[in-house]
């Protein structure tokens, strides 16, 4: 997943075991961090959504 965030408030987030509410594919979506990465110079972050549009998910991904 790509971030569109500051790393320090992904950082914060994944130092705080606290969740972030993101705007995906129109959607709000609450995640859940645990790592944030680089690859080929972009930023991406490995988080488990809890809550689709206030739904919980059909089923837990890591994504």
């Amino acid at each position: 997943m790509l971030i569109m965030q500051a790393p320090t408030e992904i950082f914060e987030a994944i130092a705080l075991q606290k969740c972030l509410k993101v705007t995906y594919n129109k959607m709000v979506v609450t995640l859940a961090p645990h790592i944030l990465y680089t690859r080929h110079d972009e930023m991406y972050i490995d988080a488990v959504t809890t809550d689709r549009d206030g739904r919980p998910p059909r089923e837990l991904k890591l994504a």
